[in-house]
């Protein structure tokens, strides 16, 4: 009767090499029929013996890669150097630059508008004309008086050089010098003042165009044709002017977040 065979491994070594473990076995042959003559090592009892032990190796240690971590993923950038802008959520306030309320700056009744609620306006620009007929002819008015009175200044000084002479010529006293020279001084002066009434005058028909003293926006008109207008009334504006570029926009910042 054929005699059973059965492999029996056993553990000699085990050494830690890395990530696994290498097993070492030995393989010894059992009789587990009536004992028969111990056949010897051939090429089946080898195999058996390696099949047993990669077996083993397989079985005990486990493979290297079910303990590895798991890999995290990781985003690469190239380094560089720039402005990166700073942000913060408030609450604020947005206000204008700069805001004018605009006045007359001569009296009169208002003759046409030259703009729309809301319209953008240029500085310098026409808001409201008053009636100009009173100032055009004070300007008149001031321009004859201005030549009349040069024209005497001239006539005096024209005295006053004649009666120089006839004083070195000692025909005239030295009184009689002293007051052409007087009349000549006064009309002189009195050229200058109208010279300042005359520029007043033109100035005055100037300011009958209200214009705008800033670039902006124009708020609520509070003027229309046919009103009269106070000069210099801060209480009764022509109209609002906002100027919106650039604006102003006031916020509060935690002490925190500074």
């Amino acid at each position: 009767m054929p005699a059973e065979l059965a492999a029996r491994s056993t553990p000699l070594d085990a050494t830690r090499l890395g990530g696994g473990t290498r097993a070492m076995f030995e393989c010894s042959n059992t009789m587990l029929a009536p004992p028969l003559p111990k056949p010897a090592r051939g090429p089946f009892a080898a195999g058996l013996c390696s099949s047993l032990a990669l077996l083993g190796l397989v079985a005990g240690c486990g493979s290297p890669e079910a303990r590895r971590p798991s890999r995290v993923p990781v985003t690469v950038a190239t380094v560089e150097m720039k402005s990166v802008p700073l942000e913060w959520e408030a609450t604020g306030t947005v206000e204008p630059i700069a805001s004018s309320d605009v006045t007359a700056q001569v009296g009169g009744q208002v003759t046409a508008v030259l703009f729309r609620e809301g319209d953008d306006v240029v500085e310098g620009a026409g808001l409201v004309r008053l009636d100009s007929r009173v100032f055009a002819a004070t300007v008149e008015q001031a321009e004859a008086v201005l030549e009349r009175d040069r024209a005497q200044a001239r006539s005096a000084r024209l005295d006053f050089e004649r009666a120089v002479v006839l004083a070195r010529q000692q025909v005239l006293a030295s009184g009689e010098l002293e007051d052409k020279r007087d009349a000549a001084d006064a009309l002189a002066a009195t050229v200058r003042a109208d010279s300042a009434s005359l520029a007043r005058a033109r100035l005055d028909l100037a300011h009958a165009t209200v214009r705008a003293p800033i670039s902006g926006r124009t708020g609520r008109l509070r003027v229309h044709v046919g009103d009269l207008v106070k000069p210099s009334d801060p209480e009764n504006p022509v109209v609002s002017i906002h100027q919106l570029r650039p604006i102003r926009v006031s916020f509060t910042i935690p002490q925190t977040d500074l």
